[in-house]
């Protein structure tokens, strides 16, 4: 279980660290292709309109696109801090917004001027009003890509903002753990509770659980939610979480498509990110069919080894008695030579077969040859002729 949550941490965590990346590659793309748009409407009207005319066209074909459902606009300045198009305050354009500052103080429009005519293009982030009328009196952070038109002294720029893309990362998170499934069965599932804290308030928002209707996501559980034995384990996993950071909890649940309740163990951890609390379960039933599973499936491995050394023991002591039965035969014959070698003084070490027999003949040999050279020596000697010597006094 500990692995299964760990397991959907990292993924989340690897979703998290890329919205910052993910944010900055989805406004790339839409300036680039806006100053393809641009650069087209230029290119083929530089020698038949006006500059006035041409900038009218490159707005009124970038005025009306949106990207990102329907958050992501572009705006057009000149180096002036004139606003030529401005679709989330359209009150703006004409006028000259060079001293315009957010809900930071940043001076926005200054440093835009500056990163475009200095580096060509660039990134910048901001606080800034989104263009729906729900959001119209809130501010968010906002990163936006600026590319600097050269021909007509322009700034294109377009953005969007960093909630839209957690939101978004936060909802292929939900629908990637909802499908989630895993075990023998595959009937085993993550759930995920926001944790929303207040001082001494605490109150827990339903985020994901197929094992509750669709209608009950997004809803709050109470802490004192109690198991059909009286236990409040909802309230003991939130301060599992928050006390200790995980933990196990027993209590009593049904089981997924099933109104049955059964004993069940959960693993729950805190993603402290997000204040998500995370986990999965399995029931007590299930863990028991398991080890009872592994049981009979450990002894018919076991009883299968056995059969196997068996066999191999028979097969083996089969193969020992014919090799020794073939080079029993073999060795008697080799035996045989030497001593029939010995007994004519003449052997001869090739005609071994046997690797260790045609070295002890070549020794023995060589032993015979040396006991030869001392014999010719000793006869010699004795055969020589005896001089008598005589003194005369």
């Amino acid at each position: 279980m500990q692995t299964v949550v760990n397991s959907i941490i990292n993924n989340i965590d690897y979703r998290y660290k890329n919205i910052e990346s993910t944010l900055t590659s989805q406004i790339e793309n839409e300036i680039n292709n806006a100053y393809k748009i641009a650069l087209n409407i230029y290119e083929k009207q530089k020698n038949n309109l006006p500059d006035a005319k041409i900038e009218k066209l490159i707005i009124e074909a970038l005025e009306p696109i949106r990207h990102n459902n329907p958050l992501g606009y572009f705006f057009i300045l000149d180096t002036k801090g004139n606003a030529k198009l401005f679709a989330d305050k359209p009150k703006l354009e004409g006028k000259n917004i060079i001293n315009l500052q957010d809900k930071k103080g940043n001076y926005v429009i200054k440093d835009i001027i500056r990163l475009a005519v200095t580096n060509g293009s660039g990134f910048y982030t901001y606080y800034w009003t989104k263009p729906l009328k729900t959001q119209k009196n809130s501010i968010y952070k906002k990163k936006v890509a600026i590319k600097y038109f050269e021909p007509l002294d322009l700034i294109i720029g377009t953005g969007l903002y960093y909630d839209d893309i957690k939101n978004k990362v936060i909802n292929e998170i939900q629908n990637y753990v909802d499908q989630f499934r895993y075990g023998k069965k595959n009937n085993n599932y993550v759930f995920i509770i926001k944790i929303l804290k207040s001082g001494n308030n605490i109150k827990t928002i339903r985020f994901v659980n197929p094992n509750n209707p669709k209608s009950k996501i997004g809803k709050e559980i109470p802490l004192d939610l109690k198991d059909s034995n009286g236990k409040m384990f909802h309230k003991e996993m939130v301060e599992k979480c928050l006390n200790e950071g995980e933990g196990f909890v027993t209590y009593q649940f049904k089981k997924l498509n099933t109104q049955q309740n059964y004993q069940k163990l959960s693993y729950v951890k805190l993603y402290p990110k997000w204040n998500w609390m995370i986990g999965t379960g399995v029931y007590i039933d299930d863990i028991d069919n398991i080890i009872s599973t592994q049981k009979h499936d450990i002894f018919l491995m076991s009883l299968k080894r056995l059969s196997i050394t068996f066999v191999i023991l028979i097969l083996g002591s089969l193969i020992a008695f014919f090799i020794f039965k073939k080079y029993n035969h073999k060795i008697e014959m080799e035996l045989q030579n030497l001593f029939s070698s010995l007994h004519n003084k003449n052997i001869e070490p090739l005609k071994f077969q046997i690797k260790e027999f045609a070295v002890i003949a070549d020794n023995l040999k060589k032993f015979n040859n040396k006991i030869d050279e001392q014999n010719e020596i000793l006869k010699a000697y004795f055969n020589k002729p005896k001089i008598a010597n005589f003194t005369i006094n």
